[in-house]
């Protein structure tokens, strides 16, 4: 059944309506969204402002992120500040993701390929369906995105310790991206990691990795693994056709594509590397690449 949106009044300029009863969800908004789904500093932003600028998609920011409010498309934030009547997220999750999703797609250009943007702690934002009905508890955002066949780019990294460091490591700095042809300046200084923060952190992602392939691989969506380094590798422009294909985009890739976003290198200021990965190492092997 298909219902069509009605567009939002628009505010005072500074960023999306949040007043009033939210826009109906027009289902077919779903047949051109494409999942993008990650852990923190897997190179989600890199490969979907690629993605985006190569074939006329929309890369908006993390729309389940909380702590973005405020721009030109709607998101968690923006819906958590608002007024107004709402499902409850706690006793009607579907019905408060809908509300949401209306909300979100009636602020995005309507002609456009979108690319939503998932960090796995996001996943949960409207909580897990425990009803068993599969053989295990799922997001309740995978499980509504699984039911209307939206595709699924699962980005990972195979190196979890870098991953780890390089959160840290920006958490740390500040610095979470720079992009190609800009000077990353002062934002990478020589910095000394907690080996045991380190090791914390890249079970975490590992944890990760590993359960939400399971969750997909049990919701029977179609996904597309991607390894970042694969993707900052000199075989980046194959990994870039590969993810064209699978959303049904054919767009020219030519032969001298720089990436928007340089590639992650924050190990290179960590000044004791060498021991933190020795740390994990003796703790951990399973963590360590191949």
């Amino acid at each position: 059944m298909t219902e069509q949106i009605v567009p939002p009044v628009p505010g005072d300029g500074s960023g999306p309506d949040t007043s009033g009863l939210a826009p109906r969800l027009d289902y077919r908004d779903f047949q051109r969204t494409a999942l993008i789904l990650s852990g923190y500093r897997s190179g989600s932003h890199m490969l979907k402002l690629s993605l985006a600028g190569l074939a006329q998609m929309s890369g908006p920011p993390e729309p389940l992120n909380t702590g973005i409010a405020g721009g030109g498309t709607f998101t968690l934030g923006d819906m958590l500040a608002a007024g107004g009547p709402r499902s409850s997220l706690l006793t009607h999750a579907p019905a408060a993701l809908h509300e949401f999703l209306a909300r979100f797609f009636a602020t995005t250009e309507s002609e456009r390929k979108i690319l939503f943007d998932v960090k796995y702690p996001q996943a949960f934002a409207f909580g897990v369906n425990g009803d068993m009905d599969l053989p295990m508890p799922v997001p309740v955002v995978l499980q509504e995105f699984a039911k209307l066949g939206v595709p699924v780019i699962h980005l990972t990294r195979r190196d979890v310790v870098a991953q780890a460091m390089s959160l840290l490591v920006a958490e740390r700095s500040g610095v979470y991206l720079t992009r190609t042809g800009e000077d990353p300046g002062d934002g990478y200084v020589p910095i000394r990691l907690s080996p045991k923060d380190v090791l914390t952190a890249a079970r975490r992602f590992h944890h990760s990795r590993v359960h939400f392939e399971t969750v997909l691989s049990t919701l029977g969506m179609r996904v597309l693994p991607l390894r970042y380094e694969d993707l900052s590798s000199e075989t980046g422009i194959d990994v870039l056709r590969s993810a064209l294909r699978f959303l049904g985009r054919y767009a020219d890739v030519p032969a001298g594509f720089n990436v928007p976003t340089r590639r992650q290198s924050s190990e290179a200021s960590v000044i004791n590397a060498d021991d933190v990965r020795a740390f994990v190492s003796a703790r951990a092997p399973e963590l360590q690449v191949p």
